[in-house]
């Protein structure tokens, strides 16, 4: 769920081809410096301004840049202490900073080149348990590629990446797992960096980041897929092996109905024949009509198996069935869960679980901590007490109350209940006003002082009728505007309540976040 090959992410900017590139100092780890292209891969871009005090900023006074100046320092502290990490857990970075040639008092941009050695990204691959494809005896026209978790040390059975010059890892395997390197807990094996780029971007600590382009790759689908016939089928498995399993499984959707919808057309346009060819005025209701509907039921019900079919197909050959069961847990996820616990320990200092009631424990989650145990789409596992064996292998993780989580979703909803509600009440309101206009009474006496108060070249008639003929226009303008401000609205408060939920993975958080926005742009623009 971390941004595609290709794709920028929070306005990071790619360099330009007419700047000027400075030299900056380069990150070591050991004996090691930037690596030779054919021996070392950068994949992820972290994109950040030069940190200084502007011209216009020293004109505000002494004070103002004292405080701009702390304010800098914390940034630069964080960014060291960020890339430290980074560095900290075996990643490799390199820096180069860039100026505008045609603007020299421009802002320089330093971007920070990140990126892992063969063995590190073997590691955290099997750690991941990262789909890769295997090799295999295909027949004569066998076209299907079947994948399956990484393991370390069994290289062999393994398919290398076919545009890779050697390398082993295609350019989408090392983009996810150099992401799992950074953003994932330390107490993981191998140890990762524990930054969330997200927030960091949102604290301007970075203004973005992104992910290289695999141009081999890129060139390929060009050919095989942008560029090629209209009639040919999309390559389902170079775009998930270069855009991932999401992006794939939607074009793969995509073919199935449109392939689909062609035979619909065909079979709407006899009906649409016959009835050309009767004498009947209302040629689009005629005998045939009927068993088109039947027709359209049955395409129905056999698109749908058939999308099943081969989304099942799809997920089989990438071996991503248990993929919620295995998920890593989100940035947002840990780091709610550390201020939780921080905050309930600072407040409740003598305190233990046992000891709150049931309300408290409610309203006041303690039980956000550090467990033994592990997630899964059903729930949280714990480590049985008694198992030592077992409480040496698993590490402790981020824990957060189901009861309180529980909690958490009825106060969103609630609150999302209360806005659809308001909506349909204004809607109503709305509704109401066109009614009211329409009904004027052209010989009402508020009409008449209303229509005195206008120019005396329209008289009341034509003010009346005009408000008559104009209602429907002037509710449907005040409707769209009440609906752009409401989608607007929601755009913040839809965001802030599933984040509210404490959602631990990503996937989770995007369904809670696609049904309530679901449901309330149905009332809001329908």
């Amino acid at each position: 769920h971390r941004p595609h090959l290709g794709f920028a992410k929070q306005g990071g900017a790619q360099p330009r081809p007419g700047s000027k590139q400075l030299p900056g100092p380069m990150f070591k780890r050991g004996n090691t410096t930037a690596m030779q292209p054919s021996k070392r891969k950068f994949d992820v871009v972290l994109v950040a301004p030069e940190l200084s005090v502007t011209a216009k900023e020293r004109e505000e006074g002494p004070d103002k840049v004292a405080e701009r100046e702390a304010e800098l320092a914390k940034l630069r502290d964080r960014r060291f202490r960020c890339l430290q990490s980074i560095k900290a857990v075996g990643m490799d970075v390199i820096h180069f900073t860039q100026q505008d040639d045609d603007d020299p008092d421009s802002p320089r941009v330093q971007y920070f080149l990140v990126g892992a050695s063969e063995d590190l990204l073997k590691q955290a691959a099997g750690a991941l348990g990262l789909e890769k494809k295997i090799k295999f005896a295909k027949p004569e026209n066998w076209h299907t590629e079947v994948y399956e978790e990484y393991s370390v040390g069994a290289d062999h059975r393994f398919q290398p990446d076919d545009f890779g010059n050697g390398n082993f890892f295609t350019s989408l395997e090392r983009i996810r797992t150099l992401f799992y390197l950074i953003e994932s807990a330390s107490y993981n094996d191998p140890p990762c960096a524990e930054q969330d780029l997200d927030k960091l971007v949102a604290d301007k600590v970075f203004s973005g980041y992104f992910t290289l382009q695999d141009k081999a790759r890129l060139e390929s689908l060009r050919s095989t897929w942008i560029y090629a016939s209209p009639w040919t089928s999309p390559p389902i498995n170079e775009i998930r092996d270069y855009l991932g399993e999401k992006i794939a499984l939607y074009f793969a959707w995509m073919n199935v109905y449109t392939n689909y919808l062609g035979s619909l057309g065909i079979l709407g346009v006899l009906p649409m024949i016959y009835g050309y060819m009767s004498d009947s005025a209302r040629f689009y209701d005629n005998a045939l009509m009927p068993i088109y509907g039947v027709a359209a039921i049955i395409w129905a019900q056999l698109f749908i198996e058939h999308w099943k079919r081969k989304q099942e197909t799809l997920q089989f050959q990438w071996n991503t069935e248990d993929f919620e069961d295995e998920e890593v847990l989100r940035p947002e996820f840990r780091r709610s869960v550390q201020q939780i616990a921080t905050r309930w320990r600072t407040k409740h200092p003598d305190t233990s679980p046992e000891d709150m009631g049931v309300c408290e424990r409610y309203t006041d989650p303690v039980v956000a901590d550090y467990r033994r145990g592990r997630w899964t789409r059903a729930g949280f596992i714990d480590v049985p007490e008694d198992d030592e064996e077992l409480k040496k292998e698993v590490p402790e993780t981020e824990y957060f109350s189901e009861s309180a989580q529980k909690l958490r979703y009825g106060v969103s909803m609630t609150l999302t209940a209360a806005l659809v509600l308001f909506i349909l009440c204004v809607s109503t309101c709305i509704l109401g006003m066109r009614a009211w206009l329409q009904q004027l009474d052209m010989h009402s006496s508020s009409i008449q002082k209303v229509s005195g108060a206008v120019d005396s070249i329209m008289s009341s008639e034509d003010v009346v009728s005009n408000v008559h003929v104009f209602a429907p226009a002037i509710a449907a303008g005040v409707n769209a505007v009440f609906i752009s401000i409401m989608t607007f609205i929601w755009s913040y408060v839809g965001v802030w309540l599933t984040d509210y939920e404490m959602h631990r993975t990503d996937t989770s958080w995007e369904d809670s976040y696609i049904w309530k926005t679901f449901g309330f742009q149905f009332i809001n623009s329908y």
